[in-house]
């Protein structure tokens, strides 16, 4: 994860991907989150789970998930590669960026972003290996007469409290404050949400992560 001495003028983001099923390895398959910088619909970033050797090599996947920071702007450029977490046997993908390394700031700390998974089948690591199947996952309803959203997000202050890490022992169990900042919540236009509480050590699927509802706000 994002490690080193803190830099009070950045921020560590870390998107979570709950994929609801188990797998064998997290790096067998693909993950992006694209990321809109104007709001025009169109990537400017992406910061992509995959496994180390599927893009480096040398040969068959290693079983080695990282998070590739790619800018998208002129072509595509590296931009930094961390470590991701995908436990084996899992179902929960962990991927660390910079603020900094999406050009945010705290005076341009806003995005939109959207996630894609990739199942690739053979494991030759080979980066030009046709995808076989594509899943674009955004948010909003999708029922008849709904809407597909990309979140809103602000890596400075976002208007939904997010960030909390608590360790606790088998067993045990704390209480976490949540806050809503009402100057910048706008459910219907940002698509926010509200909190996902991730457990890597909860049983695989969807008992790896809890999803509140801000509900109703004063």
């Amino acid at each position: 994860m994002c490690t080193g001495t803190p830099d009070p003028t950045n921020r560590c983001l870390i998107f979570a991907i709950n994929t609801y099923n188990r797998w064998n390895s997290g790096a067998e398959n693909e993950y992006d989150v694209d990321i809109d910088l104007n709001n025009d619909g169109v990537a400017d970033f992406a910061v992509v789970g995959v496994d180390y050797a599927a893009i480096f090599g040398p040969g068959p996947i290693q079983g080695v998930p990282v998070s590739l920071v790619l800018d998208l702007r002129n072509g595509v450029s590296l931009v930094d590669i961390w470590f991701a977490t995908a436990a084996p046997n899992s179902s929960t993908f962990l991927l660390p960026v910079l603020a900094s390394e999406l050009g945010r700031t705290a005076s341009r700390p806003s995005f939109r972003y959207w996630a894609e998974s990739f199942l690739v089948y053979d494991n030759s690591g080979d980066p030009a290996n046709p995808i076989i199947d594509t899943d674009l996952m955004l948010s909003g309803n999708s029922g008849s007469g709904g809407t597909q959203l990309e979140p809103y997000f602000n890596a400075f202050h976002n208007a939904v409290s997010n960030g909390d890490f608590v360790s606790l022992a088998p067993g045990g169990h704390t209480d976490v404050s949540v806050s809503v900042n009402t100057n910048g919540y706008k459910p219907a236009q940002y698509s926010q949400k509200g909190w996902m509480f991730v457990n890597l050590k909860g049983r695989d699927g969807a008992n790896q992560v809890e999803l509140i509802p801000v509900g109703k706000v004063q």
